[in-house]
């Protein structure tokens, strides 16, 4: 199974039916598929590596749960994947400019969460890599704009999350040198 998260919420949906909410949380190396969208009503991801956030994400999707159960909420959930990879150990100081942004979003009217995931990318399947998700109350508009916006932040960050690897040549010498 390529996509076992996306497989296990659809077998959970066809259990409990659409009247039943289902809520998600994941760590940023996620890679987030079009089936995880369709078959949960929210998705929120993890924003610190290492996932120390585990607790206040937990609380803010028991939030949402609560919002949803009281039909205090109406979220409408947008995805858009990026078309690159990222190394899993990428630069914090991009992680840290997407936390911020997401921060910044989610202040604003109408967005009740915003998450984006990096991926994972040494697997081999079709739904690979980064990917964003905006959550708004009840506004398709809000969150198919907002979801663009922040892929297209991602995406022109994407030199940015390369991590530096020293030359053969570099690498040699180091260990011609440590070796005395």
């Amino acid at each position: 199974v390529d996509d076992p998260e996306g497989f296990i919420l659809r077998e959970v949906r066809e259990l409990v039916g659409r009247d039943v909410y289902i809520g998600v949380t994941l760590d940023h190396h996620a890679n987030v598929s079009e089936l995880m969208t369709e078959e949960a009503d929210f998705i929120i991801g993890y924003r610190t590596h290492p996932h120390v956030d585990q607790y206040e994400i937990g609380k803010k999707a028991a939030n949402i749960m609560l919002n949803l159960l009281d039909d205090e909420s109406h979220p409408i959930m947008r995805m858009k994947k990026i078309p690159m990879l990222i190394p899993p150990e990428s630069s914090p100081v991009s992680r840290a400019k997407l936390v911020q942004k997401l921060e910044e979003l989610e202040k604003k009217k109408g967005i009740i969460s915003a998450s984006f995931f990096i991926g994972y990318p040494f697997v081999d399947i079709r739904e690979v890599g980064p990917s964003v998700v905006v959550i708004t109350e009840n506004d398709e508009r809000l969150a198919e704009t907002e979801v663009d916006k922040f892929a297209n932040l991602m995406w022109e960050l994407r030199n940015d999350f390369g991590i530096e690897v020293p030359s053969i040549d570099d690498a040699i010498d180091e260990a011609l040198t440590s070796e005395g």
